[in-house]
């Protein structure tokens, strides 16, 4: 079977967004995590700027199925989010991906 490489060039053009991939692993270090704390967090450590660029990042790699995003129906209703195993898979490869980059070629 044909790799579909319009998938593949979609993950890597969204991944390389401004704080995606800061916050795809802030949400893989953490869990079933809330909206509010991964908003937080991108806000006060100055990942991105706006609320807007958060809803973005969050709808993008949900999208993709790099994140379960799961409601609670009790109140207050609470969104959380949590990495698919699809998304384990490509964090796997990120950093393998990481430890390439520190070899010297030459």
């Amino acid at each position: 079977m044909k790799p579909n490489k319009c998938n593949i060039r979609k993950i890597l053009r969204i991944l390389a967004t401004k704080g995606t991939i800061e916050i795809f692993l802030y949400i893989n270090n953490n869990a079933n995590i809330g909206y509010n704390s991964v908003l937080e967090y991108a806000i006060c450590s100055e990942i991105v700027k706006s609320r807007a660029s958060v809803n973005i990042t969050m709808a993008r790699l949900t999208d993709l199925g790099l994140l379960e995003r799961t409601i609670t129906q009790e109140r207050p209703i609470r969104t959380g989010y949590k990495v698919s195993k699809k998304g384990c898979l490509v964090i796997q490869h990120l950093h393998k991906l990481e430890q390439i980059t520190k070899y010297s070629v030459g």
